[in-house]
């Protein structure tokens, strides 16, 4: 009895999705590269907490992937932005 309520909720989730899915795409012209020193821009793929948003939610490629996760360290390294974030 219990197996067949475990069964059907897994089902539900899987139909539903377990990840909330907020894809949008950022609009970068072809060829242009990603800056460290844009933190308008590079904020936009950290949470609050401090951690890197993952392509799954940001629709970018995996090209643009590495170069906001590029960005996004030497900006930390240059302290433009934190490593984490204090608020609770």
């Amino acid at each position: 009895m219990m197996e067949r309520r475990f069964k059907k909720e897994r089902k539900e989730r899987k139909e539903r999705g377990s990840f909330p899915k907020k894809k949008w795409t950022p609009v970068f012209e072809a060829g242009s590269e990603i800056d460290y020193k844009d933190i308008k821009l590079i904020s936009r793929f950290v949470t609050e907490r401090g951690r890197i948003l993952p392509r799954k939610i940001t629709g970018l490629t995996a090209q643009q992937q590495r170069q906001i996760t590029n960005a996004v360290k030497r900006a930390r390294q240059m302290s433009l932005l934190p490593f984490i974030s204090y608020t609770s």
